[in-house]
């Protein structure tokens, strides 16, 4: 009975083949049996599989939540594009321009200057980081399933226009296998009317395992 270690550096991805060489030394043939067992370590193969990125945009999908002063009960309504955002990417001193489009809500009736933003994301393996990169006029709450993981105010130099952004991290803490709701408790009575966010977050690749 042998046995041998392989260290992984010898392994290809995809197919590999094992070729066993047996020598005689005596002068007449030999019969021989043999039997072969490969182990590997699941864990391992795991932690080696890639994650996987997503990312979130903000964008019109984006729902705006209101609440009943009364009742308590929740409704919402979508948002819109900001009409009235005032700033470019040109602006954004630390923010690489993405498909995240600035949103609000109609302001026809007059200025709506506190609202709140939701989204989600669903998790079906494990989360392994994830960071939420905004910029938010004049001041934000952030919150996952309903607990406060950060806070940020709008940082910017006036003339000329250069706006910072602001982040939050995500931690393994916060977040449940499953639906996770993100909203967002905006403050605004600027001229910058609207709100931009990009949420970025890594989960477990899911390659089979064979």
């Amino acid at each position: 009975h042998y046995s041998f270690i392989i260290p992984g550096e010898m392994f290809a991805r995809g197919e590999n083949v094992f070729e066993l060489a047996l020598e005689n030394s005596s002068a007449g043939e030999q019969q021989a049996a043999l039997a072969l067992q490969t182990m590997t370590s699941l864990q391992r193969i795991r932690e080696n599989i890639p994650p996987v990125v997503k990312n979130i945009f903000s964008n019109t999908g984006w729902r705006v939540i209101s609440t009943d002063p009364e009742t308590g009960e929740e409704s919402s309504v979508f948002a819109a594009d900001a009409t009235e955002w005032n700033i470019t990417w040109d602006n954004l001193v630390n923010m690489e321009e993405s498909a995240s489009r600035p949103i609000w809500v109609s302001e026809l009736d007059g200025p709506v200057n506190d609202l709140v933003f939701e989204t989600d994301f669903v998790l079906d393996s494990e989360f392994k980081d994830g960071i939420i990169e905004f910029i938010a006029p004049e001041a934000v709450t952030v919150y996952l399933n309903g607990t406060e993981i950060g806070s940020a105010i709008f940082d910017y130099d006036a003339d000329p226009l250069e706006v910072y952004k602001g982040e939050v991290l995500i931690n393994a803490s916060n977040v449940v296998n499953g639906r996770n709701v993100l909203r967002f408790a905006v403050s605004n009575s600027s001229i910058y009317r609207g709100f931009l966010a990009k949420i970025t977050y890594s989960q477990a690749g899911k390659e089979e395992i064979r």
